[in-house]
């Protein structure tokens, strides 16, 4: 994967499908998609913007366009209006195929807002969304750009420990779960994401241990349960 996955706000081509309405307006929208897609990949954001209001004005359900015309106003550094189309994407569409990328622009433009926190909100929800559909690269990618501005938030260690665990870089996953429980010591997830690391070292009694202390903090989970009374079957 290309490191500049996440340089840029994400802009995909679809083709335009619009059931119950006539030929004429779908291929009337489809065109407008179609033109400001390309406006905007050429930087003509005023354009573009434009272009995606009118398709809005006939298909105000539109996910896919109000998201275009989130990444139009973010680039018109219109960051407040730019988070209420972002928002109004995934409010017609919670499972919107490109959620993490709306929530990881909203975060963006949280940022840029200097609503630090808010931001944060914006990539944890970005992260959960990558988590669900396994795509822990882009999650290690959100987690790291978090880290560079926030660095004692020990929830992006933790989950990036995990994301590094999924593509088996034990090492790696041990430094950051680490350094989750050095800024938080009840971090049940960083002891985990270290036993775990552990674990598939084959350290099993160094990987009992950070089970035992996840479970200690966390009585009610299961899977560290599961993952502790596997390895006391094998002693």
């Amino acid at each position: 994967m290309e490191k500049t996955t996440y340089s840029f706000l994400f802009l995909v081509v679809l083709t335009v499908t619009l059931g119950g309405t006539s030929l004429c307006v779908a291929e009337t929208t489809a065109e407008l998609t179609t033109k400001g897609i390309a406006l905007y990949d050429d930087g003509h954001y005023d354009e573009a913007l434009d272009l995606f209001e009118q398709v809005l004005e006939t298909e105000s359900d539109f996910a896919y366009a109000w998201y275009n015309k989130g990444n139009a106003l973010y680039h018109l550094k219109e960051y407040k209006e730019a988070i209420e189309a972002y928002k109004k994407a995934l409010e017609i569409d919670p499972e919107y195929s490109y959620a993490d990328y709306a929530w990881y622009n909203i975060g963006n433009s949280y940022l840029e807002l200097k609503e630090t926190e808010k931001a944060i909100e914006a990539y944890e929800k970005a992260i959960d969304y990558l988590y669900s559909t396994e795509e822990w690269i882009k999650a290690i990618e959100i987690a790291d750009k978090v880290i560079e501005f926030a660095p004692t938030k020990e929830y992006f260690w933790s989950v990036k420990g995990a994301a590094l665990n999924n593509i088996g870089k034990y090492s790696d996953a041990i430094t950051a779960a680490e350094m989750a429980i050095k800024l938080n010591s009840k971090n049940a997830h960083g002891w985990y994401v270290k036993g775990y690391a552990l674990d598939k070292q084959g350290k099993t009694q160094e990987a009992i241990l950070y089970y035992t202390t996840a479970l200690d903090l966390d009585p009610k989970n299961s899977v560290y349960s599961k993952s502790l009374n596997e390895l006391n079957d094998l002693m």
